[in-house]
């Protein structure tokens, strides 16, 4: 058996803690964990019980949650209407057993006898003998205890009857809203059917007042067990489905990418199969843990069962924050541990010059396979090597991204909407922390990149390379990336892992031999995981223009063979 989360051992004896969640800690007098003592035990009892222990505390915490946030009704089913009776009920003769069985409440009865009795020896007699009752506790009630039960059992029914009689719905007002509240609802008593409730719960009080006074006549009254709500009963829940929170999301404003949106929707679809689609309102910390186990079965890679997580996750975050449809994420703490990787490592020296040992890189000869983008398959490759960008971020550059300002030739890498009236499709980019400006390499300029984005901007167009073919929501480097693998197997590069994306890890590692800063290293490759780089700002040019010249790829032999303007 797995070890309970928080069960620790310590001086041979096993100690249970349980975070109470954040929304109910008030609850909890501001207390931010219960901690208890399981004693000496075997592991194979201690184990059993603390699961046992947490799972009834998570059941706690999910009655609050339901208590401190119900559904609110206005109208009272006829079954919800004998569900809240029913439970009248038996809680009356529940607090009938607790008057009869509990030591305490024994010892108060027996202090009332001894007050309200007129006769001096009786009392004495009764307290005598209610003591000599209570040293065994299969005695029960003393004569006198009894006997002062049963007068305030009288007076209770008596009340109830009265009650009954002018329709005080006041009377039991109070329980029943007690008892609703419980099951997670709020109903509006002011209504009609709210009212016919409460004349129901009413009478199934002055019922079970009626039988306490049966029982200490000496008739046996069992209490029930109350009746359990039929979910029919109460007027639907108002659930969502994650689908619904995903199409929210996708036009919330935030602009996802298309590969972004993809993901997502994968993320969404594992979901449906594996947990029967069950409404987000549902889902507790057990589901996520079934959930993230399902996902390792299902995902070929823990990183991808982690991402499909994650993406669910995020989801949820967004119907609580922004949707208001969830109190709290359940699975927020979930998570599946991934054991790291670096698989893409730089590319080598003598397969760099593989790659641009060929008529294209040597004679301008572009492809004329579709996928190639024209011009693209000549200088996407190069800004990769000398920018670290990603694929897509440089396949989608249009003519504005590049500007010639008094700091010398920039390219930007954007998150943009474009602009629909002059034709300019929009950009995107993997984070926030992706935005960036960046110089122009000098070596790009000199291999005829500037002259090249010159002729693409008279002649009219708004992308930098109009031949890259792109389908609809796709992004923007999918086709270019097929035709990339074609072309490095064509120079004998067929290593996996030496692909286009490891040209980021190639720019960051000779940036970082070249003695660049992380910082500034982060920043040029668009990389924002460590709270470096970017983080939302541009850097000045006198600080990453210097560090980027530091770039130098002096094995590739390149000399410029795009045409001279």
């Amino acid at each position: 058996m797995a070890r309970p989360l928080g069960l620790t051992l310590r001086g041979g004896s096993y100690q249970l803690r349980i975070v109470i969640p954040k929304d109910l800690r008030d609850g909890y007098e501001g207390r931010t964990d219960i901690r208890i003592s399981l004693g000496k035990l075997d592991r194979a009892l201690a184990y059993p019980l603390a699961h046992r222990m947490r799972a009834e505390k998570e059941s706690e915490f999910a009655q609050r949650r339901l208590e401190l946030s119900p559904h609110k009704v206005t109208e009272v089913t006829s079954q919800l209407s004998k569900a809240i009776a029913s439970q009248v009920h038996a809680l009356v003769l529940r607090q009938d057993d607790t008057a009869r069985d509990e030591p305490e409440i024994r010892a108060v009865l027996m202090e009332l006898a001894t007050l309200t009795s007129l006769d001096a020896l009786t009392i004495r007699g009764k307290a005598k003998g209610g003591a000599k009752a209570e040293k065994d506790s299969l005695d029960g009630l003393s004569a006198g205890a009894a006997e002062v039960l049963s007068d305030l059992n009288l007076h209770k029914e008596a009340g109830a009857a009265v009650d009954l009689a002018r329709r005080n719905l006041n009377a039991v007002k109070p329980m029943a809203d007690q008892i609703a509240r419980s099951m997670g609802i709020a109903v509006d008593w002011t209504t009609s059917s709210g009212r016919d409730a409460l004349k129901e719960s009413l009478a199934a009080y002055r019922k079970a007042c009626e039988d306490r006074s049966k029982r200490d006549q000496g008739e046996f009254i069992p209490t029930p067990q109350a009746e359990p709500v039929n979910p029919a009963a109460v007027a639907p829940l108002k659930t969502h489905k994650l689908s619904e929170v995903f199409d929210k999301w996708r036009v919330s404003g935030d602009n996802p990418s298309a590969a972004t949106i993809r993901k997502k929707q994968a993320s969404v679809n594992h979901y449906v199969n594996l947990m029967q689609d069950a409404p987000i309102e549902s889902l507790n910390k057990a589901m996520g843990v079934e959930f993230a186990s399902a996902l390792l079965g299902a995902c070929k890679m823990q990183k991808t069962a982690k991402d499909h997580l994650d993406g669910v996750k995020s989801l949820l975050n967004f119907a609580m924050d922004k949707l208001g449809w969830l109190k709290v994420n359940e699975w927020a703490a979930q998570s599946i541990q991934v054991k790291k990787r670096n698989q893409r490592k730089p590319w080598p020296s003598e397969e760099l010059r593989k790659l641009v040992d060929s008529p294209l890189f040597k004679s301008y000869q572009l492809p004329t396979i579709p996928s190639a983008g024209g011009a693209a398959a000549y200088w996407v490759p190069l800004l990769g090597l000398y920018t670290g960008a990603r694929q897509s971020e440089l396949c989608q550059l249009r003519i504005e991204d590049l500007q010639d300002t008094p700091e010398g030739f920039v390219l930007y890498v954007l998150r943009d909407g474009g602009d629909h009236e002059d034709g300019t499709p929009g950009t995107t980019t993997k984070t926030e922390a992706s935005n960036r400006r960046l110089p122009v390499h000098s070596d790009l300029i000199a291999l005829g990149l500037k002259d090249y984005w010159q002729d693409m901007k008279e002649a009219g167009h708004k992308v930098l390379f109009p031949d890259i073919k792109r389908a609809p929501d796709r992004s923007a480097g999918e086709y270019f990336s097929d035709w990339f693998l074609i072309y490095r197997r064509e120079q004998g590069i067929d290593r996996r892992w030496v692909d286009f994306h490891a040209f980021r890890h190639t720019a960051a590692t000779r940036l970082t031999d070249a003695g660049v800063s992380d910082s500034v290293a982060d920043y040029l490759t668009g990389h924002g995981g460590n709270g470096r780089g970017s983080a939302g700002r541009y850097k000045a040019m006198q600080e990453i223009g210097p560090a980027l010249e530091k770039l130098r790829y002096p094995e590739l032999g390149l000399r410029r063979v795009y045409p001279v303007r």
